[in-house]
């Protein structure tokens, strides 16, 4: 079947399309078992912040090494997998890199974990088609207070919206963000 349009595009509609077979991949060469379509969103406990899952790998203790040569990128050298473990699937145009943009997955995982409880994610991007990479990582205290910082400063924006009627723009970080 060709690809189907939607609103989010052709490259989009690619994506969700692989991400079974990514996730699958990812599963197998980390060998560890997984849960693919995650249907329930998860939420947490406390905060205003939900998200879904791609898949769940299913950790077995052992702790895994940064290793390049196999496509394995681990932030901070090795993180221990330790039960469950959010696993996120990407496709992307760009070249490889040896550690993801932050809107590439990495902050999704971090407040991901913040809802699940989980200690570690995977993040598995196919780049151009053509070569995996596999970005794992535990949860990050600091990251993980940021985003709570994030959602408090939000949730004041809207409050001031609904309390004032004043809207509380965010900063604009360059001048084309500036023009919208």
């Amino acid at each position: 079947d060709p690809p189907r349009s939607n609103s989010a595009g052709e490259a989009a509609d690619w994506g969700n399309r692989s991400e079974n077979m990514i996730l699958a991949e990812a599963a197998a060469r980390l060998d560890l078992p997984v849960q693919i379509d995650v249907l329930e969103a998860v939420t947490h406990y406390e905060l205003k912040l939900q998200g879904s899952l791609d898949g769940i790998l299913q950790g077995d203790g052992r702790t895994i090494e940064h290793d390049p040569a196999a496509g394995i990128y681990v932030a901070g050298g090795s993180v221990a997998l330790t039960g469950p473990g959010v696993l996120e699937a990407k496709l992307t145009s760009v070249m490889p890199l040896d550690e993801p943009a932050d809107y590439r997955g990495p902050i999704q995982c971090q407040g991901l974990m913040m809802c699940t409880g989980y200690t570690w994610s995977a993040i598995a991007t196919l780049y151009r088609g053509t070569e995996m990479r596999i970005y794992i990582a535990a949860a990050d205290a600091a990251v993980q207070e940021k985003i709570k910082a994030d959602i408090f400063d939000f949730e004041e924006r809207l409050d001031v919206w609904e309390r004032d009627g004043v809207m509380d723009w965010y900063p604009a970080l360059t001048p084309n963000d500036a023009q919208k």
